[in-house]
């Protein structure tokens, strides 16, 4: 099935982030500082969304059979947190790295998980009417730097 298809290569793209390169020129301290700090604030945001979740986890884009829609804590801010702290890691690692195959992979995760949150909220949208309201309020992956009033409709692309 395609969401097979969709999960294997999220783990081969993860795979190929976290694989030593080899003959790498190591970065200076301040560019590995900022990647640290960049790591860090990914894995929070992808533990969270990953807690708020609990049984209803899953690699996935299917949602599971009678999951309730969540729209608070890390999901009241962005539709998709885990992906979200998973972009972040893995800009960290094509920050910190000097290889080639770390950035291409970083970008290519990018665009995957990009596919799945599309594919995920097609499905949402059919199982919970609410949805479409929740998807104009909160962006997608990047929370917005200045909260939107309420009423408001959203300005531009999440």
């Amino acid at each position: 099935m395609w969401s097979g298809t969709l999960v294997g290569a999220q783990a081969a793209l993860l795979l190929a982030l976290g694989w030593p390169a080899r003959g790498a020129r190591p970065t200076g301290r301040t560019r590995r500082a900022a990647a640290g700090a960049l790591f860090l604030a990914g894995a929070t945001v992808a533990a969270s969304g990953s807690a708020e979740l609990g049984v209803d986890l899953r690699p996935s884009p299917l949602p599971p059979p009678g999951a309730r829609l969540r729209t608070t804590g890390a999901y009241g801010r962005v539709r998709h947190p885990i992906y979200a702290g998973l972009l972040l890691m893995a800009a960290a690692r094509g920050l910190a790295s000097t290889s080639r195959r770390h950035r291409l992979a970083a970008a290519g995760l990018g665009g995957l998980l990009t596919i799945k949150a599309v594919t995920e909220e097609r499905l949402l949208a059919e199982d919970h009417p609410e949805y479409a309201d929740y998807a104009r309020r909160v962006p997608r992956f990047m929370p917005r730097l200045v909260p939107q009033r309420r009423g408001a409709g959203p300005r531009g692309v999440s």
